[in-house]
C-alpha cells in the first residue's frame, strides 16, 4: 500500500533524497585550508595530495527536495482511493408482546469492520455492540470477543436477557431478547417482519425493521504520509544551512 509514497519517504530517511551539484572552490578537501594563490601538489596544511573541495548546490538541492515531496504527496493522494475501507452495518427494531399495551423495547446493532484492499458491496455484519431502550431506561451491551456472550459497555460484566430485562423494568420477553443476542440477524428468525396476527396474542415477538449497510474509505494514512514527507524535507532543507 500506497508503494510510491512510501518509496519517497524512505528516499529522505536514507539521506540520498538528491545529489547535490558542485562546483569546485578553492579550499583543501582534506582540511579546507585555503588554496588560493598556491600551486604546489601538496597541501601546505595537511601535507596530502592537493585535492579541491566541492561547493553544494544548495538552490538545486532545495528544489530538488521541494519536487521529490510535491511528488510524495500527488502520488499519496492519488494511492489513496486503494487504502484500508471501513464497512459497516447496523438493523434496528422492537421487542414485545404481541397484540398486548405492554410498552416495547427498541433495540440498535451495528458492527464496523476493517478490509483491505476496498471491494465492490457492502457486507451484511452480524452486530458487535447493541443498545436496548424502553422509555428512560438503556442498556448497552457489547460483544465478548474472549467467549459467546455479551458485556456490559461500561462495566464489561456478563450481560444476559434476565439482565436486560431488569435493566430497562419489563419482564415476560426473555425468550425474545435471547433471541436478539444469539440469533443471527442477517439470515435467522428475527431479519424480517412477521404479521402480528401470524402469532398468539401475548407471545414475546422481536423484529427488525430497519437495516444500513455501508463502507467509507480513510484518509487518515494519507494525512500521515503527508505529514511525515514534509517534516523530513524541511529537516533536510534546514541541515543544508547548518
Amino acid at each position: 500500500m500506497y508503494l510510491m509514497a512510501f518509496a519517497g519517504l524512505m528516499w529522505f530517511m536514507l539521506g540520498v533524497t538528491v545529489r547535490r551539484k558542485d562546483t569546485t572552490v578553492q579550499v583543501c578537501a582534506k582540511c579546507a585550508y585555503s588554496l588560493v594563490g598556491i600551486d604546489q601538489p601538496l597541501c601546505p596544511e595537511c601535507g596530502r595530495e592537493r585535492r579541491l573541495a566541492g561547493e553544494p548546490d544548495t538552490a538545486g538541492t532545495i528544489s530538488h527536495i521541494i519536487a521529490v515531496a510535491i511528488a510524495t504527496t500527488f502520488v499519496a493522494i492519488l494511492a489513496s482511493s486503494f487504502g484500508p475501507e471501513l464497512v459497516y452495518s447496523e438493523r434496528d427494531g422492537v421487542i414485545g408482546l404481541n397484540r398486548t399495551s405492554q410498552p416495547a423495547i427498541s433495540f440498535v446493532g451495528s458492527a464496523q469492520r476493517w478490509r483491505f484492499p476496498p471491494r465492490d458491496g457492502h457486507p451484511e455484519l452480524e452486530p458487535d455492540w447493541i443498545r436496548f431502550g424502553q422509555g428512560q431506561h438503556q442498556i448497552e451491551v457489547v460483544r465478548d470477543l474472549h467467549g459467546s456472550g455479551w458485556l456490559e459497555s461500561g462495566t464489561r460484566s456478563p450481560v444476559d436477557a434476565d439482565d436486560v430485562m431488569r435493566a430497562l423494568g419489563v419482564s415476560g420477553l426473555e425468550p425474545a431478547i435471547t433471541d436478539v443476542l444469539t440469533d443471527s440477524w442477517v439470515h435467522g428468525s428475527i431479519g424480517s417482519v412477521q404479521s402480528p396476527f401470524s402469532r398468539p396474542i401475548g407471545q414475546p415477538f422481536a423484529e427488525i425493521h430497519g437495516t444500513s449497510s455501508g463502507s467509507a474509505q480513510t484518509l487518515l494514512p494519507t494525512y500521515a504520509i503527508q505529514l511525515i514527507t514534509w517534516i523530513l524535507a524541511v529537516r533536510r532543507i534546514w541541515y543544508l544551512f547548518r
